[in-house]
């Protein structure tokens, strides 16, 4: 009987990342021959790549791991990865004879000249392209792109940690080792050892695990986590993180209909709850920044409270005054679901903010923003994402909450990668500062279509905790779906009559949005919230 569920679930789960996929979120191929290949056990690798436009597959959908890589294919994946400023190029550059500007790789070699990543001298007048790249030459360029990261320089060596250290050329090995200790390349076991194989060519299968590799040594962004709703359960996790966001503050229409700045709402659960010392004084020992969150999502409040600078002057001198009083070192505004309108509610939040930063920075206080991204269903365009970093410390961009609410028909995501590397995209295009960049990452909840009997679909939003405890105690199959880069869970249980599939976000799914923000290299990741940080998670952060 339970091999016939299992069936079940199996064609469910087909099905349903068949419609996901049909539903146009798919920007990368099902790739059709990695399943006989070893780079079977690394999809998430391959898909990653894809997704961030460094290493694609080909038109007919096949990626073609064993196939060796060339130096100027190699050249372009490793540049692309490391963030090349194509501008630095220099017009008249023309290092190779071979490689002409209209070459498809000129600018990618060009840049990696510029960048101090392959040395033109190495190779004379010719680089000869489409010659298969060997490993030698490989860590002679990650170990110069390791050096950009800040590591340490190469040291002196006569000899490396592989058996076949002869067969490296003398002035390599210091470069061979450096990418060995990096865990780079780690090269091939044999008996006794391990042979490094300097001269061997390089698959694109190999090469795409030491891109993913690279993107992972990439300066690690802040960690800010949010304490909050019913957090006081994961206390212990605030010495995870480099900050702690208090969401403890809302908005309030008081007797007279004025908008204040409250700690203690009777409408919103943004409130300051009971022994709200203890979790500021465990940041406070442990020298982790504290700061005080105002959240409301209420147009009915937000709006007014924009269109009146007294109701602001007194919001500000209250928001100070609670800082002040709570001993913390800024203040983070997340307002939602601002829209324009004719009224130009940009302008007024982006006005209100000038004034807010002002008067806290006079308090040696800082100011940071929460915005909502703007591909979003319904977009909300209430917010100058330039001119809010500008004036802003950072700007949080909250890339969730993507799932489609009318549809019941399967569970949709609500952080698909392609969405929210669409979000960062746009807001580093319009302008804002890769130093000021913060993505949110929400793994409090999850979506879930669900139906009990005949009573039809219905969708959900279940916490993280409901979601884990279904993954242990119902029958199902997990699943991940690399065009969403996301994980699934499909269950049907016969006793009760239930049926339904969650998509939520577990360590994988995480730690691709965290690679994502490095390779990017933004400022910061956040984590909405503790009290819902799983164990899978929490090892990310340790």
């Amino acid at each position: 009987m339970m091999k016939k569920y299992i069936s079940i679930l199996l064609i469910v789960l087909i099905i349903s990342s068949t419609i996901v996929s049909a539903f146009g979120l798919g920007t990368v191929s099902t790739l059709s021959d990695i399943e006989e290949h070893w780079i079977r056990d690394y999809k998430e690798v391959v898909y990653f790549l894809q997704h961030i436009e460094v290493l694609k597959g080909y038109s007919d959908n096949t990626f073609k791991p064993q196939n060796p890589i060339t130096r100027e294919e190699f050249i372009k994946i490793l540049i692309v990865a490391l963030g090349a400023d194509f501008s630095l190029i220099k017009a008249d550059a023309n290092s190779f004879i071979d490689v002409p500007q209209a070459h498809w790789s000129y600018q990618y070699i060009e840049a990696a000249i510029q960048m101090g990543i392959i040395y033109p001298l190495e190779y004379g007048t010719n680089l000869d392209p489409q010659k298969p790249i060997t490993r030698q030459e490989i860590a002679f360029m990650l170990a110069r792109a390791l050096e950009g990261f800040g590591r340490k320089r190469l040291s002196v060596l006569s000899q490396t940690s592989f058996l076949d250290d002869s067969m490296i050329t003398e002035g390599a090995k210091p470069y061979v080792q450096a990418v060995y200790e990096a865990e780079l390349m780690k090269g091939y076991s044999v008996a006794g050892g391990f042979n490094f194989g300097p001269h061997q060519t390089t698959t694109r299968a190999e090469a795409a695990i030491i891109i993913y590799r690279l993107i992972g040594l990439k300066e690690s962004p802040k960690k800010i986590g949010f304490y909050a709703i019913d957090s006081y359960k994961q206390i212990d996790t605030i010495k995870y993180f480099d900050e702690i966001i208090f969401g403890w503050s809302a908005l309030m229409a008081d007797a007279e209909g004025n908008i204040r700045f409250t700690l203690n709402s009777t409408e919103s659960k943004h409130r300051l709850p009971n022994a709200y010392q203890e979790p500021l004084n465990r940041s406070k020992e442990l020298s982790i920044a504290a700061k005080l969150m105002v959240t409301d999502a209420r147009t009915s409040v937000i709006y007014p409270l924009l269109e009146s600078k007294a109701m602001q002057e007194v919001f500000i001198k209250d928001a100070l005054q609670a800082i002040e009083e709570l001993g913390m070192s800024g203040l983070v505004m997340d307002l939602e679901n601002i829209r324009n309108t004719e009224k130009g509610y940009r302008a007024m939040y982006v006005s209100f903010l000038k004034d807010l930063q002002l008067a806290l920075a006079n308090k040696q206080y800082t100011l940071s923003v929460a915005v909502q991204p703007d591909n979003v269903v319904g977009y909300y365009d209430g917010f100058d994402f330039k001119q809010i970093s500008e004036i802003a410390e950072d700007i949080i961009l909250m890339a969730h909450d993507y799932y489609d609410r009318n549809t019941v028909a399967f569970a949709t995501d609500h952080a698909p990668l392609q969405k929210v590397k669409g979000a960062v995209a746009s807001l580093l295009a319009k302008g804002v500062a890769k130093n000021k960049l913060i993505l949110a990452i929400q793994i409090a909840g999850a979506t879930q279509v669900r139906s009990v009997g005949n009573e039809g679909n219905r969708i959900y939003t279940p916490t993280m905790t409901t979601v884990y405890e279904a993954l242990t105690t119902r029958n199902g199959v997990q699943g991940f779906d690399y065009n969403t880069m996301t994980p699934s869970f499909t269950y049907v249980d016969s006793v009760e009559d239930i049926k339904g599939t969650i998509k939520y976000e577990n360590r994988m799914s995480v730690n691709i949005k965290l690679l994502l923000a490095k390779f990017y290299g933004i400022k910061g990741v956040s984590y909405w919230r503790l009290g819902e940080l799983q164990q899978d998670v929490l090892e990310l952060l340790q």
